[in-house]
């Protein structure tokens, strides 16, 4: 199997003649780690100048300062495990069951949920009126009757291109 588009979350790979798009569960959010690592950073700049400064009073600037660096450091470790648990699940191999959509390009159909939802010849990417969305999104239109298939937002442009 071969990505052809991945965001981290989202993956739109390539099986033979089948295309998938896959999600990857678990995984944690790269803001989850940002907040961490900055947490950490933050903690651990305060906590030093909180210590500097309180080498030489009396007024519990020294506790503070040490509490502060034993959060920034627990803060730090958080980001670093945190970090470590993202790049595994991203780097463990990608799972056809998993797939969201399968556009079977050999049978000619488009699966999804384990069953089939439309022939190949009905689905088209489209910019239709979304919501919340300008960006292009899998439609299947037979006949008169069109319906929503999913989402191509979520691979950000790199579907678009593709």
């Amino acid at each position: 199997m071969r990505a052809i588009a991945d965001n981290g979350r989202f993956v739109l790979a390539e099986d033979g003649p089948r295309l998938l798009f896959v999600e990857r569960r678990g995984l944690v959010p790269a803001w989850a780690v940002y907040v961490a690592g900055l947490l950490a950073v933050i903690l651990t700049a305060n906590a030093a100048i909180a210590v500097g400064f309180g080498v030489r009073r009396q007024d519990g600037t020294m506790t503070l300062g040490l509490v502060l660096l034993v959060v920034g450091v627990l803060a730090g470790w958080g980001c670093v495990a945190l970090a470590r648990r993202r790049t595994a699940i991203r780097e463990r191999a990608l799972d056809p069951a998993q797939a969201i959509v399968v556009l079977d390009r050999e049978a000619g159909v488009l699966r999804g949920g384990g069953r089939e939802l439309a022939r190949l010849d009905q689905v088209r990417f489209v910019r239709r009126f979304q919501l919340t969305s300008s960006s292009r999104a899998l439609h299947r239109s037979p006949g008169a009757r069109a319906s929503f298939v999913c989402f191509v937002r979520q691979l950000e442009d790199s579907a678009d291109d593709t």
